[in-house]
């Protein structure tokens, strides 16, 4: 059986509230977390000033050396472990097992059987059409709900058109809610009008689903995240389907490279990011910058390499046959191969 979990952040609690593992009594104790062994996770028998005693503060010393010798140190062990050859080794019964595994899940966090995980990802997360018909093959479908994707190129090459194009194809076709977080000012969004306008759709209904906030540093980005969970709590599950970032490396780009601050940044936006992707079911789209002209390269750095589940990198054929041609070529994925690419057209009307 696979296990995942999630880890808190490091920290220390003085005087915390606990139980004792066998007869569930109150205790404090004094527990450091952040890592992922026994001996952490477990609460020790050491009570401090104020404490309710425990008259079974000595079983939490036998369980872990009885665990121990059995060579399980680790919470996945306790967790995988066969439940009899717990029992048989140690001084548990199965309904102290179950309360030591319990305490275990409580005080370390959320772990789902990776079976059930997949379960709970097919029945809510869905595919997106991004009005881009080469681009839906190339991505099996389309933007994915849970999944965050990266558009990179060259300035021009395409990037606010698709993501343009993906707005209004999500708030018109799928009649859902799309945030869009802008941080180039009034053209994108002038643009936008436009495009909507040429594609007949009634602009009233359409940008009533698209809620806009505005963006120009990192910290004002940190900001509109968080007004924006706060809202996404508030509604039916589903209202909202798309997150639009365009573009993100614009102001991501300068604190790159800060000694202090920099890199702590770049992996805060990733992870909060990626919570917002997972918690909410959304699809996340966001731009960034290209490097290099001849093989394109995304900005930000190796660092923030790992942060997108699927990057995509758009461009200009080598052997244009006209202006408006453009490719888009898989850069990381877990459904592709990299390298595949597919080509798409810049239009009045948007991408095509």
């Amino acid at each position: 059986m696979a296990w995942g979990w999630s880890f808190d952040t490091a920290h220390v609690s003085w005087n915390t509230h606990r139980y004792c593992l066998y007869c569930q009594e109150g205790i404090r104790v004094y527990r450091s977390c952040g890592v992922g062994s026994l001996e952490h996770l477990l609460p020790k028998a050491r009570l401090i000033r104020g404490a309710v005693h425990c008259r079974h503060h000595h079983c939490l010393e036998q369980i872990l050396s009885e665990l121990a010798a059995m060579g399980i140190t680790e919470v996945t062990g306790l967790l995988t472990a066969d439940q009899a050859k717990l029992v048989a080794a140690t001084s548990l019964d199965p309904q102290g097992l179950r309360r030591v595994r319990a305490a275990a899940l409580r005080t370390r966090g959320r772990v789902v059987c990776a079976r059930d995980l997949l379960a709970s990802k097919a029945r809510h997360n869905i595919i997106l059409k991004t009005g881009v018909s080469s681009l839906d093959v190339l991505l099996h479908g389309g933007w994915r709900s849970g999944e965050w994707c990266e558009l990179f190129g060259l300035s021009n090459s395409g990037k606010t058109q698709i993501c343009v194009t993906s707005m209004l194809s999500v708030a018109a076709c799928n009649r859902a809610k799309v945030v869009f977080i802008n941080t180039h000012g009034p053209a994108t969004m002038h643009r936008l009008h436009q495009m909507a306008a040429m594609k007949g759709q009634d602009r009233v209904t359409v940008f009533s689903r698209i809620d806009t906030f505005v963006a120009f540093n990192v910290f004002q980005l940190f900001s509109q995240l968080l007004a924006i969970r706060q809202r996404l709590a508030t509604q039916p599950p589903g209202t909202t389907r798309l997150v639009v970032i365009d573009s993100l490396a614009a102001i991501l780009s300068p604190i790159v490279g800060a000694k202090t601050h920099g890199h702590a940044l770049l992996q805060r936006v990733s992870r909060t990011l990626k919570a917002l992707a997972d918690d909410f079911s959304l699809a996340i789209l966001t731009t960034n910058f290209s490097v290099n002209p001849v093989t394109p390269r995304p900005a930000l750095g190796v660092a923030w390499s790992s942060g997108p589940n699927v990057r995509l990198a758009v461009r200009y054929p080598q052997d244009a046959s006209s202006s408006t041609e453009r490719v888009a070529e898989i850069a990381k994925s877990s459904l592709s191969p990299v390298h595949l690419c597919v080509t798409f057209a810049i239009e009045a009307s948007g991408a095509t």
